[in-house]
């Protein structure tokens, strides 16, 4: 009996240890900044959640976002959060409209916006009826996604937009951050591979990703791969292909908006890691954390970013927009209403120049 004693209290003090164990590592863990900080500049309409989360114009009544973080797959293209009206969307664009289709990942997703007020068509158009537009940026997504996303909702639309614009860069580069084939998405490298052909690794990643012990035993001891670990070293050339993978998905676009005639523009985004002379206690927080968690990302992108403008002349380059603007990042790659600000006046004229 007393051995079932000394077993149990065993078992009790381990578990107590381990659970107190968890709470100082996630205490001692590098945050991200209190968000609230970065809301402080909005209104109190800019921040009703009551309100509509994009104006009507801008299909605020035909993209319906789930908001869900599970896992939600669509067979062509990839991650899926949104759900799409055609019948809705062929009502929203007119004859007598300039009607626009936005593409990219969760930075023009603008998912931080708490309605349409502080969105990037909101910044770009306002009221106006002049301009119509949807928002299909799905969350992860890069332009191979997008592509596929081209495809599957242009043909249906009995009127085409006058223009598509393409938001991409950061999530061009997913695959080699986390060991994975760099012309592969975020999603696919960081999960769906593995839940698909390797069921039992997914399960073992999903549950080390909820344990500070778990991570320090299997990943610096029994020096586990998980698709969830980001790479120690990341080769160039796997950067190049990465990069090369965006060239070519642009010039396959590029054929099939001439084929719909549609105008077609490309910008590579914002990131963080390049971002110059940003000096606030938010931006040194979210500094320490990414070169604490992606050390290899200034390397990435600097090479990335550098190979596609060297080979690519139309792509417009938007990288440096949030130079000098300290209090604007949310995290490596998400902005709140200034950064959105910044966006929409750079794609509005981009959009005005090629109207013109």
């Amino acid at each position: 009996m007393n051995n079932y004693k000394n077993y149990f209290l065993l078992f009790i003090t381990l578990t107590v240890c381990i659970f107190v164990t968890e709470i100082i590592l996630s205490k001692l863990k590098l945050k991200f900044p209190n968000h609230d900080l970065l809301y402080k500049s909005y209104s109190k309409k800019e921040l009703d959640k009551s309100q509509k989360f994009r104006h009507q114009n801008h299909g605020g009544n035909c993209v319906k976002r789930r908001f869900v973080k599970k896992m939600q797959w669509h067979p062509r293209f990839g991650y899926n959060d949104i759900n799409l009206n055609i019948e809705c969307v062929n009502n929203l664009f007119r004859s007598n409209t300039i009607n626009i289709i936005f593409f990219g990942g969760s930075a023009m997703a603008n998912y931080e916006t708490p309605n349409y007020l502080t969105s990037i068509e909101y910044y770009m158009f306002g009221n106006s009826e002049k301009y119509r537009s949807i928002n299909l940026a799905e969350g992860g997504s890069r332009l191979s996604n997008e592509l596929a996303q081209f495809i599957e909702y242009v043909p249906k639309l009995k009127r085409k937009p006058d223009y598509a614009i393409f938001f991409d860069g950061y999530n061009e580069f997913q695959g080699v951050r986390y060991n994975g084939n760099p012309e592969d998405d975020f999603y696919w490298t960081a999960s769906v591979s593995r839940r698909i052909h390797h069921p039992i690794f997914f399960i073992i990643d999903k549950l080390i990703e909820k344990s500070f012990i778990a991570k320090l035993i299997f990943y610096n001891i029994f020096q586990y791969n998980s698709a969830r670990m980001v790479s120690n070293e990341v080769k160039k050339e796997d950067i190049i292909k990465a990069a090369e993978d965006y060239i070519l998905r642009k010039k396959v676009t590029k054929i099939l908006c001439k084929e719909f005639e549609i105008e077609c523009i490309f910008a590579i985004q914002p990131a963080f890691i390049l971002t110059k002379n940003i000096e606030s206690n938010s931006d040194k927080q979210i500094f320490d954390w990414h070169e604490k968690n992606f050390p290899n990302d200034r390397k990435i992108y600097e090479i990335g970013y550098n190979h596609i403008f060297s080979n690519d002349k139309e792509a417009f380059n938007l990288t440096n927009i949030f130079d000098n603007h300290s209090e604007l990042y949310f995290d490596y790659v998400h902005s709140n209403k200034k950064g959105s600000k910044l966006i929409a006046i750079e794609l509005l004229n981009i959009l005005k120049n090629k109207m013109n």
